[in-house]
């Protein structure tokens, strides 16, 4: 009598069968066994014949290394308590849990994508559709395109581009910055080149009704101080003519009376673009005055 295998019942030959009676009904029996194992109705839906089809498992535990040389198509949860390697393409319908991804390549999202930790995208990082991080993202470079513009929002609240203390946030590229509402600067703004304010308005205020603009160092500026337009330190030259205050006429005429030799003096001020809300060529103030 054959010996039965421990896992299929498999006939095996022993030293007293017959021949004939183990090739034609043990054996065939066995080939049998093992042939329904392929059946694509009651055996393991290996697409019928063992041709190289898919593998279909309800559940699937692998204690050592899988290698997975085509396609693979998992549906349902996978959880992954070590590392997974995907040399070529992985399609996931359900959902992934992964404690840690790391991506040599280039990865491809079509989809929206939400992640609860950090994203650090070193070597690169596209994404089709929407990401939503509750966490950090870290990358080298963030590229935006909804195939006209690159666009970069926030749902809720202010968005901040902040970078490290002691440097700046710089904008070295393009033509410029356009702000379609008010660009609010707590601390100061530095213009390298220029700064137009132009088709709007620039706003200085720094608070009780005073502000300045600094020009060139803190020792150049003009502003007002709550009272008066104030600009120390510099001239003001209108069309290229120096602006002389009409109180200037008596210091030059005091300056003049100071030679001995001079027994009358008389200063005459232009002020061709006095703030007169009427139409004029032109405005003098005459000072004369004579030594007693």
């Amino acid at each position: 009598m054959s010996n039965l295998t421990s896992e299929l019942n498999l006939w095996q030959a022993v030293d007293d069968d017959d021949t004939a009676d183990y090739l034609t009904v043990s054996l065939s029996d066995s080939l049998n066994i093992l042939d329904g194992l392929f059946n694509a109705s009651t055996g393991h839906a290996h697409n019928g014949s063992h041709q190289g089809g898919a593998l279909e498992f309800l559940d699937l535990t692998v204690g050592e290394d899988l290698t997975v040389i085509g396609a693979s198509d998992l549906q349902g949860p996978v959880h992954m308590r070590s590392n997974l390697t995907v040399d070529g393409n992985a399609t996931v319908v359900g959902h992934t849990d992964l404690t840690t991804l790391d991506v040599s390549g280039t990865t491809l999202l079509h989809g929206a994508v939400t992640v609860e930790g950090g994203i650090n995208g070193l070597n690169g990082l596209t994404i089709n559709g929407a990401l939503t991080a509750t966490g950090d993202i870290t990358g080298r470079y963030l590229h935006t395109s909804d195939g006209s513009n690159g666009v970069v929002y926030a749902d809720a609240g202010n968005l901040f581009l902040r970078a490290v203390a002691g440097s700046q946030t710089i904008i070295d590229t393009g033509v410029g910055l356009t702000v379609t509402g008010y660009a609010q600067v707590n601390s100061w703004l530095a213009a390298g080149t220029n700064l137009s304010g132009t088709p709007g308005d620039i706003t200085a205020n720094r608070g009780g009704n005073t502000g300045y603009l600094w020009l060139g160092n803190a020792s150049h500026h003009v502003g007002f101080d709550a009272t008066n337009y104030v600009m120390p330190n510099a001239n003001l030259y209108v069309n290229g003519d120096l602006v002389v205050l009409a109180s200037s006429a008596i210091v030059l005429n005091n300056k003049i009376l100071a030679d001995p030799k001079v027994t009358a003096a008389t200063v005459t001020v232009h002020k061709p673009h006095a703030p007169i809300p009427h139409p004029f060529a032109d405005v003098t103030v005459t000072l004369r005055r004579e030594r007693p």
